[in-house]
């Protein structure tokens, strides 16, 4: 069992909170906020088996190791994203030296990996995409929040890339609007 109490929590969403792996500095472990019924990571866990048969590469999104008991609860592991050059694409944007059109290329490079490997991306908040060395990381947002017709999204490749096109303009709404606040002039 992986004693989490002294863990350096590193992230926390609507449904999970995640840590850093005592063990294991470059992994982290999602583990479910108490209030949640629906298991979000056994949906997750389900879907990175499917990517896993597909034989994907892992160039945007962190690979996943299954389950671990913790004191928290049952936990995912995953890769960890992070260094001195990884920040959250939110922050990044939000930033004076942040660049809009470098941005749009690290989101096209992104789509268009998403489109090879038809990999779904619904949830399409800022804050689950990394920038890390000059590239973008999903770090969460592959699976909804909650059971929906997810496995017609998440298996069908064309449905998976109309609902992955839908989330990227999405994103690309929300990044515009954050380039524009910082361009209006000041009061």
């Amino acid at each position: 069992m992986i004693d989490l109490k002294n863990a350096k929590k590193i992230g926390s969403g609507k449904t999970r909170n995640c840590y850093q792996h005592p063990n294991e500095s470059d992994k982290c472990i999602k583990i479910l906020k108490e209030h949640m019924v629906d298991d979000i990571n056994h949906r997750e866990y389900k879907y990175y088996r499917h990517l896993n048969k597909k034989r994907i590469t892992f160039r945007h999104i962190p690979k996943c190791y299954g389950f671990v008991k913790t004191t928290l609860g049952q936990g995912l592991v995953f890769d960890l994203i992070a260094g001195s050059n990884t920040v959250v694409l939110e922050d990044y944007l939000r930033r004076e030296d942040s660049d809009k059109n470098s941005t749009e290329e690290l989101l096209s490079e992104l789509e268009q990996y998403l489109f090879e490997n038809a990999i779904s991306f619904i949830d399409s908040g800022l804050r689950n995409l990394v920038l890390s060395n000059n590239k973008l990381f999903i770090i969460d947002g592959l699976v909804p929040p909650k059971k929906t017709i997810f496995p017609i999204y998440g298996y069908i490749a064309p449905l998976t890339r109309w609902r992955t096109r839908k989330s990227l303009k999405a994103a690309r709404v929300q990044i515009n609007r954050i380039f524009q606040a910082k361009n209006l002039p000041s009061p």
